[in-house]
């Protein structure tokens, strides 16, 4: 699992020791010291309350030996000073086989910060909301036609202006 670009950082979790070894990118992007040992509790403390259900699960389901041990998931994590963080994470989980019992045994992964990406889309979001309720109360509208496809998009008040059904359109 490569991790060279400069804004990923990187994880290694030996699951029979339980060892967490962190970067120091990861440890910058966690909040936490150089020297602090790293603890799963810590991992799992960091995750947003609202996000930690699903990214516990789709990390535990690449524990599965059955599975490809592969797992991806976007969540927000709450730093220490109370900052939050959007994080991109992958992983690979290896299983071995141990006293005739397939087991995990070791999960490398990476995360990259994606908040500035995640501010971005929300602030186009907001954006496009603005424009929407501004040409509904202008009563004005807009459309795009790509000439090579020949796809025509309308805007919203462009079907309540020629009063057209934007499921039949």
């Amino acid at each position: 699992f490569e991790v060279a670009v400069h804004a990923r950082t990187s994880g290694d979790h030996d699951l029979i020791a339980d060892t967490i070894y962190g970067s120091p990118q990861l440890r910058e992007t966690c909040g936490w010291s150089p020297g602090e040992p790293l603890t799963m509790e810590g991992f799992k403390d960091l995750i947003h309350p609202e996000d930690k259900a699903r990214v516990l699960e789709v990390v535990m389901r690449s524990h599965d030996p059955a599975g490809s041990g592969r797992f991806e998931v976007e969540h927000r994590i709450r730093r220490r000073d109370r900052t939050v963080r959007w994080l991109s994470a992958r992983g690979q989980t290896f299983c071995e086989s141990i006293g005739g019992e397939v087991r995990p045994v070791r999960t490398i992964g990476a995360i990259l910060d994606v908040t500035t990406h995640h501010a971005a889309d929300e602030a186009l979001r907001e954006s496009e909301g603005r424009l929407r309720q501004a040409q509904s109360m202008a009563k004005v509208g807009n459309w795009t036609l790509e000439i090579v496809s020949g796809q025509l998009w309308w805007s919203d008040e462009v079907f309540r202006i020629f009063e057209i059904d934007q499921d039949q359109f």
